[in-house]
């Protein structure tokens, strides 16, 4: 399945020429699903003899997230999608978020699917639910919405020295770039992360994809 998911974007990056905005965009909308499903495993999480479902701390985690997200949600859109993004890529952009681009939506539905499949079989099934407490899966910040904080800022000043240094090709080269640096921050974070999950099994891992 991730691996379905990255061809995909690769498939939009490279063949429908997605500009840099939708990558991201995407990636905020795989985090805002692994937000979802959190919440639910918040909800119906019974560990150390706490009786569920949590339904209050559930929409809390809920809430808390969806503000820290559409907090970096505006960011995302003024500064990827309206600063830097040029007029002939609009279409793509609003084509792509009205979910009528193929790709896009494949891509976003085989993450949803994942989430669903990790939190049927190995959240439930398996009875991680009766091991964990809703502590265990409340996190105010994870490596996701750090990725999602350094890419934008970092990201930002890409597409200005690509506009200084590259005047007649600023679009290509800003979108290579801030490509780039997503790719490397993104690889950093996982390995990262999966390092603190070899050093700490209890702690959750986010092996989750762009």
């Amino acid at each position: 399945m991730a691996v379905m998911i990255n061809l995909m974007m690769i498939i939009g990056v490279w063949r429908n020429q997605w500009p840099a905005f939708l990558v991201i965009y995407g990636f905020w909308l795989e985090t805002l699903i692994i937000s979802f499903f959190t919440s639910l495993k918040i909800t119906f999480a019974s560990g150390e003899g706490q009786i569920a479902p949590h339904i209050l701390k559930g929409i809390k985690f809920m809430i808390l997230r969806i503000a820290i997200l559409s907090f970096y949600l505006i960011f995302i859109v003024v500064f990827l999608g309206v600063m830097h993004a040029p007029k002939e890529e609009l279409p793509k952009i609003i084509h792509s978020v009205c979910f009528e681009d193929p790709v896009f939506n494949t891509a976003i539905a085989g993450f949803l699917i994942s989430c669903m499949m990790d939190f049927i079989f190995n959240y439930w099934f398996n009875n991680m639910r009766m091991s964990k407490p809703p502590s265990y899966f409340f996190s105010f910040i994870d490596a996701r919405t750090l990725i999602i904080h350094v890419v934008v800022v970092l990201g930002t000043f890409v597409f200005i020295m690509a506009e200084k240094h590259f005047p007649d090709n600023k679009t290509y080269m800003g979108t290579a770039g801030f490509l780039t640096l997503f790719i490397i921050i993104k690889t950093i974070g996982d390995i990262v992360t999966i390092k603190l999950g070899k050093q700490n099994p209890t702690s959750e891992v986010d092996d989750t994809f762009i």
